[in-house]
C-alpha cells in the first residue's frame, strides 16, 4: 500500500472526522512498522519528535526510523486496544494499550501520543510508552479522583 501525507483540512470544525482520521493513521503507521517499513514514520514524525520506549529510552526521530529499519522490532500482529483520542484545539492526545505478537510471545504497553495540526497535516510530536510490571496491570484502568 502506497503511503502518502495526509492533508486533511479536518480540524478543529469537523471533530469526529478527525478522531477517525487520526485512528486511521495510527494503524496504518502501526501496519507499516510490523512490515519493517519507515517511510510513513518519516513523514508522520515532526524533526524535534521527541520520544521515549517503553525501555524508559530517550527517542528522537531519527532514532525511531533507525528502529524500525533494523527490523529488531518486527512483530507478527499488533493490535490497539482501549485506545482513546482527544482532541485539543489543533492538537490531539492518543492514549491506550498495544498488543504485540511474536510467535508464543506478547508484549504489552501503555502508551500516549501528542500529534498537532499543522497546516491540515496531523503530525506526530511526542509518544511515550511503558511496560506492565505484570500482566493484570495491562488492563487496569486509574479510577477518577
Amino acid at each position: 500500500m502506497a503511503t502518502r501525507r495526509r492533508k486533511t483540512g479536518v480540524g478543529v470544525n469537523d471533530p469526529q472526522s478527525a478522531l477517525d482520521l487520526l485512528m486511521r493513521i495510527e494503524d496504518e503507521w502501526m501496519a507499516q512498522r510490523l512490515r519493517g517499513e519507515s517511510d510513513m514514520t518519516e513523514r508522520l514524525l515532526t524533526d524535534d519528535f521527541q520520544g521515549g520506549t517503553s525501555d524508559g529510552l530517550v527517542q528522537s526521530k531519527t532514532d525511531f526510523v533507525r528502529f524500525i529499519r533494523s527490523g529488531f522490532g518486527k512483530h507478527e500482529s499488533a493490535n490497539h486496544e482501549h485506545r482513546h483520542v482527544v482532541l485539543h484545539g489543533e492538537a490531539a492526545i492518543s492514549t491506550g494499550i498495544v498488543a504485540l505478537k511474536s510467535g508464543n510471545r506478547e508484549h504489552r504497553f501503555r502508551y500516549l501520543r501528542v500529534f498537532v495540526n499543522n497546516h491540515g497535516e496531523w503530525r506526530l510530536i511526542a509518544s511515550q510508552s511503558a511496560r506492565f510490571a505484570t500482566p493484570e496491570h495491562a488492563l487496569a484502568h486509574p479510577t477518577a479522583s
